[in-house]
């Protein structure tokens, strides 16, 4: 199994275990979301 395949297995595990998820953080891009998760990974150590 190459690693394209593994990410995509995981993506249909995670969308199949958590169907409705959503995120608490207010961003309007990808990059704007991924700031914020980094940002907000060092605010909460």
């Amino acid at each position: 199994m190459n690693l394209k395949e593994k990410f995509k297995k995981t993506i249909f595990f995670l969308e199949k275990e958590f169907p409705n998820s959503e995120t608490e953080l207010n961003y309007k891009s990808p990059f704007q979301l991924l700031v914020s998760v980094i940002l907000s990974a060092q605010c909460s150590k």
